[in-house]
């Protein structure tokens, strides 16, 4: 009786931990697979996340954060256990912020493909020898979210503005006008009254491209080919102003697609190309736009390009400086609003305006768009 009962006892705790033994085993698999799901979620993240010990050695970064920091990252040497060295400029960021964790970091310039990177920090747990997150993000977004806020503020100013201006301003150049049609109005004061007249104009060319600067178009953007696009733009462009000699398009690439807002994208273009034709015009005589659109190829990563190269004069120095200002004109008729929209909503696309000079000194203005796969609120 008493082996008997032994063998029950015996078998029944074999029993036990053979469930408990496949139970772990179960659970062990669950917990694997969690962590594998975990770990390909981390490297499709289109957050550019690092993680840095408190040596300040990477030990870890999603495929995000290897594609963003590609052109600055330097590879460890052979007795290192970890892959990569931390970028100089992402360490001395960091060691200031942590001697002051309320500190915001600058954004940091990826030399080969301009991009700002704005830095984020974290302790992965308590403590100052804990491990270190590091978030990146691209600038652009931020502008873009900096932007939207912007157009919230000026969108009510705007909406004062056309009530407490315009109807005034309407008042006096339509006063303006019944005087200048009055036969006992003098040529000196006839002359004084097409004055305040051009300045009525004036202001309300201010006051128009006030509110379009403060207009936002809740559109989604769309995924366009550059090239097929850009031909029907400019044969629409070319049908609807007269003062325009040639536009020359060259496309390097078969398929150039970009994914922009396109009612923006027009506007943006009317802009650059009025200009550039003007510029041209009062340099060589003839109005003439150089239009180039292809793709760079940069490391691992591709960026869509759109340059508007004219024959003007160009721009010195000093203007650039305050080229995308609002308000600013080396004109007498100019609003100065025309390139600071211009590059608002160029921001607003994801994409970069800028001004520059070719291999062969003419005169650039260069649209540098956000990847096609990334999508733009």
């Amino acid at each position: 009786m008493i082996l008997f009962a032994t063998s029950l006892y015996v078998q029944t705790v074999t029993d036990r931990i053979y469930k408990a033994a496949l139970l772990a085993d179960k659970q062990a698999g669950a917990i694997f697979d969690l962590e594998k799901l975990n770990n390909e979620i981390i490297q499709r993240m289109r957050t550019w996340i690092v993680v840095v010990n408190p040596q300040l050695e990477i030990v870890s970064m999603n495929s995000a954060a290897r594609t963003a920091l590609g052109p600055i990252l330097k590879p460890a040497g052979p007795a290192s256990e970890f892959e990569f060295l931390l970028p100089s400029r992402l360490k001395e960021q960091l060691q200031h912020w942590k001697l002051n964790p309320k500190r915001q970091p600058e954004p940091i310039t990826i030399p080969e493909t301009k991009k700002q990177l704005q830095l984020n920090f974290a302790f992965l747990k308590p403590g100052l020898e804990s491990e270190i997150l590091i978030f990146l993000e691209d600038n652009r977004q931020i502008v873009q979210r900096v932007r939207q806020m912007k157009l919230a503020s000026l969108g009510r100013l705007t909406a004062s503005i056309a009530h407490e201006v315009r109807n005034p301003l309407g008042a006096i150049s339509h006063a303006s006008q019944l005087l200048r049609e009055s036969k006992s109005v003098s040529n000196d004061d006839r002359r004084m009254i097409e004055i305040i007249l051009n300045h009525c104009n004036r202001v309300n060319m201010i006051i128009e491209d006030v509110l379009d600067a403060s207009r936002h178009d809740e559109t989604s953007s769309q995924k366009l080919i550059l090239g097929e696009w850009l031909a029907a733009f400019i044969e629409s462009y070319r049908a609807t102003h007269q003062s325009c000699d040639e536009i020359e398009l060259n496309l390097k690439g078969s398929v150039i697609e970009v994914n922009v807002i396109p009612g923006q994208l027009e506007q943006i273009l009317n802009n650059l190309f009025d200009n550039g034709l003007r510029y041209s015009k009062t340099k060589t005589g003839r109005a003439t736009l150089s239009i180039e659109a292809g793709v760079e190829q940069k490391e691992d990563d591709t960026q869509a390009y759109l340059h508007v190269i004219d024959e003007g004069p160009g721009i010195d120095e000093e203007a650039e400086a305050r080229l995308f200002e609002p308000f600013h004109t080396t004109e007498a008729t100019g609003t100065g609003l025309g390139l600071y929209i211009s590059k608002e909503l160029c921001e607003a696309n994801q994409s970069q305006l800028v001004y520059g000079r070719t291999a062969s000194g003419k005169s650039c203005f260069s649209i540098y768009f956000s990847h096609p796969e990334r999508s733009v609120a």
